[in-house]
């Protein structure tokens, strides 16, 4: 099977168009199951997170000394984070697809993300004001991401979020073209290359 390059974690295109949606895409998907994966470290995580503007550069730094000096908790926290993510993948593509969550599944680890988090405060920051990480390295990031869900899974713009057909891609996007009609995550990436691949297979058959 033919490699698609994997681009890193600092150039990764973000088409999801709803903060949640980009966090279910941080890893590429073959049939269901998560292939890519982009947060390979806890730096990855704070990559991404600083990325989309939810810790600056000071507050990335800051976390991964502390991530360093906590290596255990640091691993522990990435498996949950990673975990919430997968649940949200598939509370998302499960609702593309019509099919109805088990409460006790996927639900509920998106409703115990809520519920833990509900509590977070704010503080200053260079850009404005963060959610407040003093709880945890990666406290600051779990509430903006179920809320996220929260927001888009009560929302009638449920019925836009579409899952990109590409191969081994998977990703999630909210379609909010005027006619609801987009098909790719990107068209510069799974667009194109099935476009190509189509090509390919015309001219293959012509030869």
């Amino acid at each position: 099977m033919r490699e698609i390059p994997i681009p890193p974690m600092e150039t990764m295109i973000l088409v999801g168009g709803r903060l949640c949606l980009d966090f279910a895409n941080t890893a590429n998907r073959e049939g269901d199951a998560a292939r890519n994966e982009r947060l390979n470290s806890i730096h990855d995580l704070f990559t991404w997170s600083e990325r989309q503007g939810l810790i600056d550069r000071k507050e990335a730094e800051r976390l991964s000394q502390k991530a360093g000096a906590t290596a255990y908790l640091a691993a522990r926290e990435l498996a949950d984070t990673i975990e919430l993510r997968e649940a949200l993948w598939r509370l998302f593509a499960g609702a593309v697809a019509g099919q109805y969550p088990d409460p006790n599944g996927d639900l509920h680890v998106l409703n115990a993300a809520l519920r833990k988090y509900a509590g977070d405060g704010l503080r200053p920051s260079e850009q404005g004001f963060v959610l407040d990480s003093s709880g945890g390295i990666t406290s600051w990031l779990w509430r903006p991401v179920a809320y996220s869900a929260l927001e888009l899974l009560t929302s009638p713009r449920l019925a836009r979020v579409r899952r990109c057909p590409g191969e081994r891609c998977g990703w999630l996007f909210l379609d909010e073209s005027p006619n609801g009609q987009r098909r790719w995550c990107s068209m510069t990436t799974c667009g194109n290359r099935s476009k190509a691949q189509r090509h390919y297979a015309l001219s293959k058959r012509m030869q």
